[in-house]
């Protein structure tokens, strides 16, 4: 059902028992200067009391709604989220973090003193960032080599978006780089992305939020492979000028993935995941952009081709174990 006010903010909260932190995620929300909030509870099957939490809020504030559904998974419970929302923008809050009191409204007026399609909080200092906290990509070429060089932050949470980039779009169920997964396609609808320092947001770990659901090793590495392969294939199709971007794109989560299994133990497990790194890391590598890279960049990808040599050498010495 609609809201019966005219909210430009749709704030989309997946709830997975999240029975601890709940309560505090909310308030911070509901306390956000900028009042014009259409906030969307998404409980996504939660049997420790989150639901009954949710269906509290609501009664107290006519700006929040619950949709309950049976558990299945973040990506869907963002999907519905999206579904339900009437207002022109939407923003994401994990429902284990808080915002501070302003978060919203210095969000808000970043974007629209742009007259961007997004607008991206940044916690971390990067380099390609300006001094005054702003930078600002323009058209589709800049803005999708800034996306594929890693300028612009892959993360939803911290994130404000024109709703009508999203159209035709859904999460799918990765592990792991599910928000890049998205953020890359949204990057390529944007006319303009205003990027920001700003800590106001409290990411917090919690093992049972939605995005943090526990799982073996092999399943989150494979996940993070998959999804960046998911990515490239999407690039390398629809925008097959940028191929080379993309593969170094992908290389780079690939040396990260790299180091990741470097820590597990000796086994099956490793071995499987090493051969599957080492076919992905074999693709890319013959169509990186060297040429183009600049001296940072091009230290990275020799580091991503030293862990080829490496694993290659791994898979050599264990080809009879393990199987």
């Amino acid at each position: 059902m609609p809201p019966t006010f005219h909210p430009d903010i749709a704030v989309i909260i997946p709830v997975y028992n999240a029975i601890q932190y709940l309560d505090e995620c909310l308030n911070s929300i509901v306390s956000q200067t900028y009042r014009e909030l259409e906030i969307i509870l998404v409980d996504d099957g939660s049997t420790d009391g989150s639901e009954k939490v949710c269906d509290q809020w609501s009664a107290k504030d006519n700006r929040i709604s619950v949709i309950h559904q049976s558990n299945s998974g973040e990506a869907a419970a963002r999907n519905t989220g999206i579904s339900h929302a009437h207002s022109g923008l939407i923003a994401w809050v994990d429902s284990d973090d808080t915002i501070e009191t302003s978060y919203i409204e210095h969000l808000y007026n970043t974007k629209k003193n742009h007259a961007a399609s997004i607008a991206i909080a940044n916690p971390r200092s990067k380099q390609s960032i300006k001094q005054d906290g702003e930078y600002v990509y323009s058209g589709q070429h800049d803005i999708i080599r800034a996306w594929l060089y890693n300028e612009i932050p892959s993360y939803m949470w911290s994130s404000l978006v024109d709703k009508s980039l999203y159209d035709g779009l859904q999460f799918e169920s990765f592990r792991v780089r599910a928000d890049a997964l998205m953020m890359g396609k949204l990057c390529t609808r944007a006319s303009r992305i205003v990027v920001y320092s700003d800590n106001g947001y409290q990411y917090r770990e919690h093992a049972d939020s939605t995005s943090h659901s526990a799982s073996s090793p092999s399943v989150n590495l494979n996940s993070w492979m998959e999804s960046g392969e998911k990515e490239y294939e999407y690039f390398s199709s629809f925008f097959p000028n940028f191929r080379k971007q993309a593969s170094y794109h992908i290389m780079h989560e690939l040396v990260v993935v790299y180091f990741c299994i470097k820590q597990l133990p000796d086994g099956r497990e490793k071995k499987l995941l090493c051969h599957t790194l080492q076919k992905l890391m074999a693709r890319h590598l013959p169509h990186l952009p060297w040429a183009h890279l600049g001296a940072k960049r091009f230290r990275e990808m020799l580091a991503g081709l030293k862990a080829f040599i490496l694993l290659t050498v791994y898979l050599m010495k264990h080809s009879r174990n393990y199987r």
